[in-house]
């Protein structure tokens, strides 16, 4: 019997030996490097295909698509096969499952809150013997294909290990070597998508809408450059279900945000099943894209639609999610003075993700007031017990970034009961005295709008605050 890989509307068929031979020469095929561990993740992502119900699910036409389960099979062999003699080959292991596992879309969180290696648990022996994965017949199936896993299985070790040599001699932190590792996984994935997707191309299913022709490196290059440029604090919003109930744990990190939370921090609307929605997400990926590979210029459009709507906080439903979408505008904001300041060569005046003291920008010095006053509002009610209340800070912000010398004399007067309630809030009065001194000679009393800059000012002031408090926090509790 011949295995089938897929057959399309007019009835025309691939082989399931050519695609998996043909995707793994395109995925190693790309470049030089990587070549072995691509080539084995691209030879191995069907292999669930080897199994009778999908050959008769793609041969009956009354069946939906993934009403059979293929992705994860290819994972179980990598688990089973690989042979671990060290660190090296159970993180080309990972990497595999990783890829495999999830290359119809989304890759998994590898670490849960508690910092448990939560996606390896779904390689138990009780999962391998789930009938609907059928793995024992897709075992027995895998002679026929020729895919030569042994081999591919020392390359892609090797491949690591060659990986791992150049990131140590850098002398980077374990934590670093951890976040290249993440980024070399994204790479492969990248590379076997592309081989899977341009291998099975049938009529009307592949357009090119964007081709960059990059030299050796400058692929893996261009990845970490976004990385890094667009790097800031984020939150993301992690549902679970405990006891029957549903919680939602905050996770915090550093980093780039995705290209879907960009899509959707910019997106007008909320409805994300709707047309409008669908064409707004796929102009903004494909822009994103040639920002990432081509050098492109961030679209002004999307960096101006996030800061007026992460401007406008009382027009969100909840506050924790206009805080998650503040952070990711600036992000992209950051990215942006970033490019402007390597553009005209003047790199002392790089953007980080963290307080700069010293900064005398009119902007950035209004955002990090209006994060003070936010801030020491917040402190005030979270005392007399009030949470999750937007302050006088929050609720003006659209007229501060407007007008913010007037805005600002409106929210010392409104903050005048806080005070009195603080008894003066000497400490809070300090601070602002601090950022006023920065002011060059007019600034202050301009009532011009403020540019997005005021945004890093906000959020870098806001958190330098928080990171403040907790340490006095705990520095009182150890000498209780």
């Amino acid at each position: 019997m011949v295995l089938l890989a897929r057959k399309d509307e007019e009835g025309n068929t691939q082989t399931l030996y050519d695609h998996l031979h043909g995707a793994g020469r395109l995925a190693s095929g790309f470049e030089d490097e990587f070549a072995d561990i691509s080539r084995t993740a691209a030879v191995l992502h069907d292999v669930g295909k080897v199994a009778q119900q999908f050959q008769t699910y793609l041969l009956s036409d009354d069946g939906h698509r993934g009403d059979v389960q293929h992705a994860r099979q290819g994972a179980f062999v990598v688990n089973d096969f690989f042979e671990s003699k060290g660190e090296i080959e159970e993180i080309a292991k990972e990497i595999l499952e990783l890829a495999i596992s999830k290359h119809h879309g989304g890759l998994p969180d590898c670490i849960d809150e508690s910092g448990n290696r939560a996606f390896l648990l779904g390689f138990t022996e009780s999962d391998k013997s789930n009938e609907k994965y059928a793995y024992q017949e897709i075992k027995r199936g895998l002679n026929g294909l020729a895919l030569d896993l042994q081999s591919n299985f020392r390359g892609s070790a090797e491949d690591i290990a060659c990986f791992l040599k150049k990131i140590k001699s850098l002398g980077m932190s374990k934590d670093s070597i951890y976040f290249y590792l993440g980024l070399l996984v994204k790479l492969i994935y990248s590379r076997l998508v592309d081989a899977d997707r341009t291998d099975a191309a049938c009529s009307g299913r592949l357009g090119v809408t964007f081709y960059c022709e990059l030299q050796k490196d400058e692929y893996i290059k261009r990845i970490l450059q976004w990385h890094v440029d667009a790097a800031w604090p984020l939150t993301f919003f992690k549902k679970s279900i405990v006891e029957g109930a549903e919680r939602v744990n905050v996770v915090q990190y550093e980093g780039a945000p995705s290209f879907t939370d960009i899509i959707n921090c910019a997106c007008g609307t909320s409805d994300r099943s709707s047309k409008s929605y669908k064409r707004f997400a796929k102009d903004v990926k494909e822009r994103l894209i040639e920002c990432m590979f081509g050098g492109a210029q961030f679209p002004m459009s999307i960096l101006n639609a996030a800061c007026h709507k992460v401007t406008r906080p009382m027009g969100y439903d909840n506050i924790r999610v206009w805080r998650r979408d503040f952070e990711i505008a600036c992000s992209l904001w950051k990215k942006h003075y970033i490019d402007e300041t390597r553009k005209q060569h003047r790199q002392e005046d790089v953007i980080t993700m963290y307080l700069e003291p010293n900064r005398d920008d009119r902007d950035y010095l209004y955002g990090r007031l209006l994060a003070l006053a936010d801030n020491f509002e917040e402190s005030v009610l979270r005392k007399q017990g009030v949470k999750d209340r937007p302050t006088n800070a929050i609720k003006l912000m659209s007229n501060f970034t407007a007008k913010p010398y007037t805005t600002w004399g409106t929210l010392w007067k409104q903050l005048m009961p806080y005070l009195k309630s603080a008894n003066g809030g000497s400490w809070f009065r300090n601070e602002v005295d601090d950022v006023m001194a920065l002011f060059k000679e007019g600034d202050f009393e301009d009532n011009k709008a403020l540019s997005p800059m005021f945004l890093l000012g906000y959020s870098c002031q806001r958190r330098a605050s928080k990171r403040k408090a907790q340490e006095i926090s705990q520095k009182n509790n150890s000498n209780n």
